[in-house]
């Protein structure tokens, strides 16, 4: 299965899950999204992340 990283960066942004949902109907891909408009972000959990996935995709 491949696995699909979605980073969000922008505040106030509706088109990216718009998007993510779309994305959500394809065979075979498991998403994960990462909010790092957070106050604090876990970085190395980011990292981590990152190099787990097959695709990474920056919103």
């Amino acid at each position: 299965m491949r696995k699909v990283l979605h980073l969000l960066t922008r505040v106030e942004d509706d088109w990216p899950g718009q998007l993510i949902e779309l994305e959500k109907a394809l065979p075979e891909t498991e998403h994960e999204i990462v909010d790092l408009r957070r106050d604090k972000p876990d970085y190395a959990a980011v990292v981590r992340k990152i190099f787990e996935a097959d695709s990474v995709q920056v919103w």
